[in-house]
């Protein structure tokens, strides 16, 4: 029977303590002592915090008689004074008490930091730690649960060696996981998510609350049982169950305050006049403009901006027989935008989940998760606009009479184009809503044919979703060309459905020294996606009953619809051998078939070596060492997260492909997929070396691996010569390498009964790049300003910025001359232009001197976990960084329209002005040039950073009337970032090949919350 991991050892401290004790001081329970029967013990178990543990198995040495702890860590257990009481629990060290006279015995149980006994979830089961063959990380769901985080996902960032996890600002917001890098150059290079069985797109609607463990899969040999879709890894997760032991309801909750950080700085009305009459000194016509004549000094940034509420309350009941377990839990949360207008989040999640033993022969389990949310979406090019818009005028105007419904402002009034918009406005008048459900469940039934050496399992797994998407524009007038004279409003209705069926047979046997493992089985898989679509204008907003398409005018009404379906196939078979705990092999082989390739059938191929040395006899002399084991692996994974219904030639009727016959309109139909050739399987081969070690009393741990991954037949669209309606082919069109080094250490220590700590670092670097482009030169991407601002290119990673090298800046008439600037003549250029680099040294500048200037992906992720427990104290710390990203400060490269826009604080601070007086920011003037707003260096910039990701402080209560447990903490999220963009955040997301653009990127927020834990 499976054991419940040990309680969360990391507790954070809430001010309000000492007046919570006084508030429960009357009601503490005092505990006596038990006087012990004739023959039975009993007693407690705990950790060195004092934490009771549950489902520590207590067992009569040398005979069948067994017990196992309740959910407050206590025992009863027949026994005699000469037995020995053996005490065991997963990732602990185990303990023998002699029961003597005494009818009490209670245990303090210490950590066992190589937790090589631990059973770790791979593909298709379970396996001991100690004998993996690959990378595979565990990280129990209360480490994920002490983040102020809006999902599982998010809390993963820092966690572990080779995930990069980018986290987004808004509510409700995803993540974005990659694991190794890149390597795919569309965006289809997404991991495997494994929720109890089920495949899932991603974990956002999951409470980091509703789980037990999270294994990630990393290398190729790890993941090859899921062959067809883990070649960016795979993500397993398991949720809560029931322990043996009375029935225990727990509740886990915490509210908090989101603070708006990093908003950057924007120039004043001052600085803003004064850098606009700089620019245009020399403008012909141009009257320079006084800050007295405007009564307005606008920071439209802190204008949309607000602090606000996040809460999240989970609440579980579990419990287990001998022959049955159950677990179910409720979470509600809630995340308010700091965007100052009606944006939030909202999820409600319950869950469930069953076992029971039939027969002997026989065990049957469902579980199930249902997910049910609504987001008011924000109108997030507003951020765009804040920075953009002069700060010469107010938000609102009552003289601003044309206006309506409210009394915005406008630019316009103030001599500005029509290309300008007041943001807040533009924040106001959007109604974007998306309502979602979620239901996953799974069934299985486990025949145990050969009593603890053959089983049989079936199961049959759904995911299915479905979602509305409501984007109404009110009708409204603001000023110029910001307004709609209709009301319009545009729905969007889907389902998606993901079915798997699994069929496995595993043999264990053991002979001798020989241990081994056989494991064949069978799955079937379908996905199916439809999607209606319609829209409608002059539609009432009198309030959201009246927003609905039949409420708008009948003539105007569309509707399209869409949808895909795929069906897999697959077979496979795993076979893993233990020779005397030293020397470890580990065979999988998958064969996938699928719909969406012309080529049906993929062959992926693993091994997996594992050599434990310290078993040996020459190494029994080093004492310092407890564990030391060597692994290497290959593996070969096939990718299919790819579109549906790519093997086949699709058109579709449209206007552009429609004329007109004899004064009729006949449809014309334009191709949208035309296959060159054959699409084959996108292919991921990987080769891992690494070590696993404990050392100096299993006080010291360390992982290590060096990993080398190449993806052969990169599917993705590529440009072909226009022709035939169609200007990308989807195909084989690359190869792409990712390759690094991985580094785990930990130190975990208790230095007293009461006083112990732990401190644990993970590091990972990344190298990508691209190796194949089926003869293309480069794919371009990341359109700023009509030109492209990244390639992807043999020789460089994907999706690296490519533009001008800025060497300094043109100080005086002698440097224009001198210097030859591109777009302007060197005889009628001025001072404060860039200078760039000749990079092919012909004497001018052209597009031919365009380089690589760096790539969104950094060279460099780690994270740092630090603990302090004292007693019922607690105190926890992490950090998370990275160095080497690239960042394109696309707000930055708008000039071209917005010549007379508002400049931010930096640029004002730093803009030349004058010999001498900056060579690396070039003047107002040259700033509005098309020479300057080019893609350059100046413009991409250092996206590395430095965060204190997670602080808490916590006090746990004990034995208080009718609460075994009860800890009360104080928790800050993200409270400090340092990084030196110009920019909200360096967490910038994106396609592979237009990642890290930064236009309209929602602002991160630091969370204070107070939470709280306890156990009924």
């Amino acid at each position: 029977m499976e054991m419940k991991k040990k309680c969360d050892k990391n507790k954070k401290h809430c001010s309000l303590v000492r007046k919570l004790l006084l508030l429960f001081c009357g009601a503490l329970a005092s505990l006596t002592s038990i006087n012990a029967q004739t023959g039975t013990v009993t007693g407690s178990v705990t950790d060195a915090t004092g934490e009771p543990l549950t489902g520590v198995s207590v067992h009569v040495k040398g005979t069948t008689v067994a017990a196992v702890t309740d959910i407050d860590g206590i025992y009863t257990i027949t026994a005699q004074p000469t037995d020995v009481l053996e005490f065991s629990f997963i990732g602990m060290k185990p303990q023998q008490v002699t029961v003597g006279a005494s009818g009490r015995i209670d245990v303090v149980m210490e950590d066992n930091a190589v937790l090589l006994e631990e059973a770790v979830v791979v593909g298709y089961g379970t396996q001991k730690a100690k004998d993996l063959t690959a990378p595979i990380v565990v990280i129990k769901g209360a480490e994920l649960s002490k983040q102020s985080t809006t999902n599982a996902a998010q809390a993963l960032q820092g966690k572990v060696a080779g995930v990069q996890v980018i986290n987004g600002g808004a509510p409700g917001a995803g993540a974005t996981v990659k694991i190794r890098g890149v390597g795919s150059i569309s965006d289809y290079a997404k991991p495997l998510y494994i929720v109890d069985g089920t495949f899932v797109e991603n974990i956002d609607f999951l409470s980091s609350t509703d789980i037990e463990t999270t294994s990630i899969l990393k290398d190729a040999s790890a993941s090859a049982i899921y062959g067809v879709r883990a070649a960016n890894g795979v993500i397993i997760i398991t949720t809560k169950k029931g322990f043996t032991g009375k029935p225990s309801i727990s509740y886990d909750g915490y509210a908090g305050v989101q603070i708006p950080v990093n908003i950057v700085p924007l120039a004043n009305k001052e600085q803003y006049i004064e850098l606009l009459n700089r620019a245009n000194e020399t403008t012909t016509g141009y009257t320079p403009r006084k800050a007295g004549d405007y009564a307005a000094d606008t920071d439209w940034y802190r204008e949309l901006v607000r602090s606000a509420l996040m809460q999240s309350h989970s609440l579980d009941v579990s419990g287990a027989t001998e022959t049955a377990n159950y677990s179910a839990g409720l979470n509600y949360f809630e995340q308010d935008g700091i965007m100052d207008v009606d944006n939030r989040y909202v999820r409600y999640n319950l869950r469930a989940r069953f076992e029971q033993e039939v027969a002997q022969w026989l065990k049957i389990g469902a579980t199930s998760i249902v997910s049910d949310y609504n987001k008011q979406i924000a109108n997030e090019t507003a951020w765009n606009q804040a920075y953009l818009n002069p700060p010469l005028y107010p938000v609102y105007n009552e003289a601003n009479t044309a206006a309506y419904p409210e009394p915005f402002d406008a630019p316009q009034r103030y001599g500005y184009s029509n290309s300008y918009g007041n943001p807040v406005a533009a924040a106001y008048y959007r109604n974007n809503k998306e309502k979602g459900k979620k239901l996953i469940y799974s069934l299985f039934a486990e025949f145990n044919i050969i009593d603890g050496k053959l089983t049989f399992k079936t199961s049959y797994n759904q995911d299915y979703t479905s979602l509305q998407r409501k984007n109404y524009q009110p009708e409204s007038f603001v000023g110029g060309s910001q307004g709609t004279k209709q009301s319009n409003l545009t729905e969007t209705f889907e389902h998606r459905s993901m079915q798997i069926i699994d069929n496995i047979l595993t043999y264990t046997d053991r002979k001798g020294l020989h241990n081994y493992t056989l494991l064949v089985g069978q799955s079937a898989r379908m996905e199916r996606m439809s999607s209606l679509w319609g829209s409608a204008v002059d539609v009432p907003g009198i309030d959201d009953q009246s927003i609905y398409l039949k409420t708008g005018s009948y003539k105007n009404r569309n509707t399209d619809d869409d949808g895909y379906a795929y069906n897999g196939l697959s077979a496979f078979l795993r076979g893993t051998y233990n020779y005397n705990n030293r020397y470890l092999l580990s065979l999988t082989f998958r064969a996938d078939a699928s719909s969406k390739y012309q080529e049906k059938w993929g062959y992926f191929p693993s091994i997996g070596l594992g050599w434990a040395l310290s078993e040996e006899h020459f190494m029994k002399s080093l004492k310092a060492v407890d564990y030391l084991k060597l692994r290497a692996s290959w593996g070969m994974l096939g990718n299919d997260n790819v579109p549906a219904n790519s093997a086949v030639t699709l058109g579709q009727r449209s206007v552009a492909t429609s004329t007109v016959f004899n004064d009729a309109l006949v449809d014309g139909v334009g191709a949208q997929t035309v296959l060159q050739n054959y699409l084959k399987w996108e292919v991921v081969s990987e080769f891992n070396i690494g070590f696993d070690l404990s050392a100096l009393g299993n006080r010291l741990s360390a992982e290590a691996d060096f990993y080398h991954r190449t993806t052969d037949n990169v599917v993705f669209y590529a440009p072909i010569a226009s022709g035939g309606g169609t200007t990308e082919l989807l195909a084989n069109n690359g190869k792409v390498r990712n390759a690094g080094v991985e580094l785990t250490l930990g130190w975990n220590d208790n230095i007293t009964r009461k006083l112990s700590y732990h401190v644990s670092l993970n590091a990972t670097t990344i190298h990508n790049e691209v190796l194949e482009l089926n003869g293309r030169e480069f794919i371009p991407g990341g359109a700023v300003n009509s030109n492209f601002a990244t390639r992807t290119a043999v020789g460089h990673p994907i999706g690296a910025f490519y533009g001008y090298r800025v060497t300094g800046v043109l100080q005086s008439k002698k440097d224009v001359i001198n210097e030859t600037l591109y777009g302007v003549q060197p005889l009628t250029g001025e001072p404060g232009y860039f200078k760039y680099e000749d990079a092919n040294h012909d004497g001018k500048i052209t597009d031919d001197d365009k380089m690589y200037l760096g790539s969104p992906t950094p060279w460099l992720i780690g994270g740092v976990d630090m603990g302090l427990n004292y007693g019922a104290w607690d105190f926890g710390i992490t950090f998370y960084g990275q160095l080497g990203n690239k960042i394109l400060n696309a707000k930055r490269m708008n000039r071209g329209t917005f010549s007379d826009g508002n400049y931010d604080a930096d640029f004002y601070e730093n803009a030349w002005n004058g010999e001498g007086s900056s060579n690396t920011y070039p003047s107002p003037a040259a700033y509005n040039s098309s020479a300057v707003q080019q893609t350059s260096s100046f413009f991409v910039e250092d996206g590395s950073y430095f965060r204190i990701q997670n602080l808490q402080l916590g006090y746990t209560l004990k034995n208080i009337k009718r609460i075994p447990s009860l800890r009360i903490y104080l928790s800050a999220q993200r409270p400090l970032t340092i990084f030196g963009y110009n920019g909200f955040t360096p967490e910038v997301s994106g396609s592979p090949i237009a990642t890290g653009i930064d236009n309209n990127v929602y602002p991160m927020q630091a969370i204070y919350s107070v939470g709280l834990k306890m156990n009924f």
